[in-house]
């Protein structure tokens, strides 16, 4: 039999158990009968395989070609089941130019497979369900598709990282089915990347 105002999104109960070390049951099977839930539990990033995130994070980069411009690309399979947030990303370049950042539904991956996939916690699953490639030869315009671009960044020559992400605000969600890229718009370009990210699966209400 039900109760009222049942819990219904495990992965908080869960949290709650492991943080405190409780055992038995579910210790927090019910919220308040009044407006009283409060969520200001998060201390540290240590707390977010108590949570049921696992974080991912790598760096990368393409060799120049004089006949095509350099293209990241950051890829949450459709029907994985999984949420992504991408927390920090930082690009640079060999030579002087700008990059768009784009943000739309994609089905399909460059051809060199990316090493931006390592685990951040030893306690999470070592890998990725994301799928993070690479390229060196997409044409200028190759973007995800129409008005998909969400921002842009200008980089100098062999000049320290531009920062896409300052703060919580900026965090860009990669739904399933989705992808995050980042496409340079001058030949021969290398972009050199860092990237971080957190992933979790799907609860029953957060399911379209």
């Amino acid at each position: 039999m039900g109760i009222a105002n049942e819990n219904l999104a495990p992965r908080y109960p869960k949290f709650v158990q492991k943080l405190f070390g409780m055992k038995g049951p579910q210790s927090t099977p019910q919220i308040s009968g009044e407006i009283a839930v409060t969520m200001n539990v998060f201390a540290g990033v240590e707390n977010r395989f108590l949570e049921s995130w696992d974080v991912f994070a790598g760096a990368n980069g393409n060799v120049p070609n004089v006949a095509g411009v350099a293209g990241v690309k950051i890829r949450n399979p459709g029907g994985s089941n999984v949420i992504a947030v991408v927390e920090r990303l930082s690009v640079s370049a060999n030579i002087a130019g700008s990059c768009t950042i784009e943000l739309a539904i994609n089905a399909t991956d460059y051809v060199v497979t990316s090493n931006a996939a390592q685990a951040m916690d030893g306690r999470q699953r070592p890998r990725s369900t994301l799928i993070t490639t690479t390229t060196n030869a997409a044409t200028t315009g190759a973007t995800l598709g129409a008005n998909t671009a969400i921002d842009f960044a200008i980089l100098g020559i062999n000049q320290p990282p531009v920062q896409l992400i300052v703060v919580d605000d900026q965090e860009f969600v990669v739904s399933p089915g989705w992808a995050l890229q980042v496409l340079g718009v001058t030949n021969n370009q290398s972009i050199t990347f860092s990237i971080k990210w957190r992933e979790r699966l799907l609860e029953e209400s957060e399911r379209q």
